[in-house]
């Protein structure tokens, strides 16, 4: 069960107080664009935010003053973003790049999705009936982000990152706009702090799940992956007080999140089978029974990677104990891993990068189109 507020301001103090604040503060810069856009939602406005991120402010000179400053802001990068340093990152993606799925997929999403986010995915349908689309989006953009120079300006990474921010300020507004939100449970939609949550998870976690499969990996190459996403909350409209710089913060800042809302609800475990049940199809597995046992290595693979408290909340299967730690082992085992699994036989990180771009129907041009703008809740 989730910390009492006098828990958690015990426990946290001032940390405690921020996450209160921040529970409440959506996105200013990109939501005063959704304002000014008057909500965003038609053809025209897509145009123009399509163009203020892909060419810059000089493309939409006629726009509302918030986009064409959101445009320059974009271009200001921080004096803290160290390129050489997020290249050593990049290794350390590259080389695990056939892994890094099974992470999100077992570890990273299972528990993102048993916090309050839930209800916001849940109801604006962003997940439901919408898995498969989203896990490949997901994929798509931890890809972009994660190789070489992906956050350079103008990169695919760094589109992405902005594109997503435009996406959940349109849907926060829908959602005020179109439901009766509960403000006072739940706080403001797509809140600040779970955005922090989400750059904290695809950073900090991801880095867990690596350490948890005993991957090799250097300080530098640690700092470097964590400097990556620190800069990705950035362009996705973290506040600067909720970005971590390292491993061990992001972790922290978690615990502070889980400890205050981990708890999952009857969406969370909706949404968090349709995405199990996903995985086969964005594998392009086409056989349904085989996709359903996909699905069970998946479900096993998570209850190891979460713990079986966590997954029995989930109502996640027991499967059968040592075969799910075989598996398990067989994955911290590489070459174990690539001769059980015929389709990674050859180790290289090529052929890993590869694997990686099929899991999210990988396209070279016009990264944008893979990330539609909504018009209404439900497009997302």
């Amino acid at each position: 069960m989730p910390l009492t507020a006098q828990q958690a301001a015990d426990k946290y103090g001032h940390r405690y107080q921020r996450y209160l604040h921040y529970r409440n503060v959506g996105d200013p810069m990109a939501d005063a664009v959704v304002q000014a856009l008057d909500g965003a939602t038609t053809p025209e406005a897509h145009v123009m935010i399509r163009k203020a991120i892909e060419v810059g402010p000089a493309a939409v000179g006629n726009a509302p003053q918030a986009l064409r400053e959101f445009a320059e802001w974009a271009r200001d990068v921080p004096y803290w973003v160290d390129y050489d340093m997020m290249r050593q990152g990049s290794e350390l993606f590259t080389r695990n790049a056939a892994l890094i799925p099974t992470i999100v997929s077992c570890m990273a999403l299972p528990l993102g999705y048993s916090t309050q986010s839930a209800k916001t995915l849940y109801t604006t349908s962003v997940m439901s009936g919408y898995a498969t689309k989203r896990l490949r989006e997901t994929n798509r953009q931890i890809f972009e982000v994660g190789v070489r120079d992906g956050l350079q300006p103008g990169a695919a990474g760094w589109q992405i990152c902005l594109q997503v921010r435009m996406i959940h300020a349109i849907i926060r507004n829908r959602i005020k706009v179109e439901t009766e939100w509960d403000y006072a449970n739940y706080g403001e939609p797509l809140h600040n702090v779970h955005l922090s949550m989400l750059a904290a998870v695809l950073g900090s976690y991801i880095i867990e799940g690596l350490n948890k499969l005993r991957r090799p990996m250097t300080e530098l190459e640690q700092e470097g992956y964590i400097t990556i996403w620190k800069y990705g909350g950035y362009l996705m409209g973290v506040e600067p007080e909720l970005l971590t710089s390292s491993h061990a913060e992001g972790m922290r800042h978690l615990q502070l999140i889980f400890d205050c809302e981990l708890d999952p609800s009857k969406e969370s475990i909706a949404l968090i089978h349709e995405l199990f049940d996903s995985v086969g199809p964005v594998g392009q597995i086409e056989d349904p029974e085989q996709c359903k046992r996909v699905t069970g290595i998946v479900q096993s693979l998570t209850r190891e990677f979460i713990g079986n408290e966590m997954a029995d909340k989930l109502q996640l299967p027991n499967g059968h104990p040592h075969a799910t730690h075989a598996a398990f082992m067989a994955i911290i085992e590489s070459e174990k891993f690539l001769h059980h699994f015929g389709h990674l036989q050859n180790p290289l990180e090529e052929l890993q990068t590869k694997m990686f771009k099929n899991l999210c129907l990988y396209s070279g041009d016009a990264v944008l189109d893979a990330f539609p703008l909504p018009s209404q809740i439900g497009d997302a």
